[in-house]
Order: C-alpha cells, then structure tokens, then sequence
C-alpha cells in the first residue's frame, strides 16, 4: 500500500506518483504454505517501475504440474487498515541513549492498546537486534514498539517487524531498509 499522498513526497511534476493507487491483494482458497516476498528490481532509470512482490510455495513448485489459485484485486487510494490488523503510522530512527546503536520507533494503531500478550517478530538481514519492547502508546490510542540495531559497521540492513498477539498477526508486516 502506498501511503505517501502528497505532491511534496515525490515532487515529480510529470509522474504524478502520489495520485497512484495501490493494489490489495486477497488471496481465495488455500495457497499452502510459503511467504509473500518483496523485491527490489536495480534500475537506472526512475520511468522504470521497480518494485515487486509474489508468493513464494513453500517447497517450490512441480515442473510440468498445473498449480490453481485465486485471488481477488482490491483497489483503492485509502491505505486503511484491512481485516482488523494494525497499521504502522509512523517510524522514527535515532541514536542509542549511549549513542552506539540505532533506535527504532514505530507506532501502530488498530492492533490494541494494550501490550500484555502482544510479541514482537523482528528480523535484521545485517547488525544484530536487541532491546526490543512493546507498550501501550495512549496518545495514539494504540502500541510503540521499539527496538536497537547494533550496525556493527553494516551498509545496509533489511528490518522486518510483526507484532503478534497469542501467536498471530496483529499488525501489517513493517519493512524497513536502513543504511548509513
């Protein structure tokens, strides 16, 4: 879901991306197992569209074997929250309280208000992730989850954060690339 809707996020007088809709796709049936994944296509030009996202079956799937799914596209300018899962609303980075690692702050509505039972699932693809906590975040009306990424002189790290209550999803993925 695209979320940034104002001119001054692009500022592209031709491209006009903030008047794009985003596209919500609803999987029907049983796909199986397998995670959804996001790509980032390299291009040197900006008039190429770059960004992807498939599932992936967990296993792969069968040369030569028909394999049947459907799904249905639900499209819109509104990146509200879909099927009562939380919405990241807002991230912020900074530095440790001993200014040696990275603090990350991400507020989420719409996945409770309160922590007890809530978990996070975070990932680093580099640094190691440590400190992390979820609270209740009254000015909001929702949950902060926050969390410290020691780089280790890292150039890049893929983050990806969930926050989970009794063993499920209860907010959207949160996807993040951090460099320097």
């Amino acid at each position: 879901m695209q979320r940034a809707t104002l001119q001054a996020d692009y500022q592209d007088l031709e491209a006009s991306y903030e008047r794009r809709p985003s596209a919500w796709v609803e999987t029907l049936g049983n796909w199986g197992p397998g995670p959804v994944r996001l790509l980032e296509i390299p291009t040197t030009r900006e008039t190429n569209d770059n960004i992807v996202a498939f599932w992936q079956p967990r296993g792969g799937l069968r040369a030569g074997q028909p394999y049947r799914t459907s799904y249905r596209l639900h499209w819109s300018t509104d990146p509200g929250p879909r099927n009562g899962v939380g919405r990241v609303v807002a991230t912020r980075i900074g530095n440790s309280f001993d200014g040696k690692r990275r603090l990350f702050v991400i507020d989420i509505v719409g996945a409770g208000t309160a922590s007890e039972g809530m978990t996070l699932t975070l990932s680093s693809s580099a640094g190691k992730v440590s400190n992390t906590v979820i609270q209740p975040n009254p000015a909001i009306n929702g949950l902060r989850a926050s969390f410290e990424l020691d780089t280790n002189d890292v150039t890049m790290s893929e983050l990806r954060m969930v926050v989970n209550k009794n063993g499920k999803a209860a907010s959207e993925t949160w996807l993040y690339r951090w460099t320097p």
